[in-house]
């Protein structure tokens, strides 16, 4: 069975929680972490694999599946880049900052 490859966005504290939750699933190829901070991304990255892009672009390309666990302000517009690229995706609450964004993205 074909691993499915799981990234995530943002790796604050929640985030680095979905990061080693990820990296303990069978079924899962934690393949990249994306963060605005490049050096937490890599810290993350070698205590739980995966790679760390320079791009939220970049990261498009290593995977299926994403949790974005950025500040709130943030969610929008990263959820709806990965959305238009046919990623799956798992958004971190509020979904967004307002109701209209919110409906957007659905």
């Amino acid at each position: 069975m074909k691993k499915l490859r799981v990234g995530v966005v943002g790796v604050g504290h929640i985030g680095s929680n979905h990061a080693r939750l990820y990296a303990e699933i069978p079924t899962v190829d934690f393949t990249a972490i994306y963060d605005i901070d490049h050096a937490r991304a890599n810290s993350i990255a070698k205590k739980y694999g995966g790679a760390a892009k320079r791009s939220l672009h970049e990261f498009t390309h290593a995977v299926d599946a994403a949790s974005v666990a950025t500040p709130t302000q943030a969610h929008f517009e990263i959820a709806r880049e990965l959305l238009r690229r046919g990623k799956h995706l798992l958004v971190e609450k509020p979904i967004a900052e307002n109701p209209q964004q919110a409906t957007e993205l659905a």
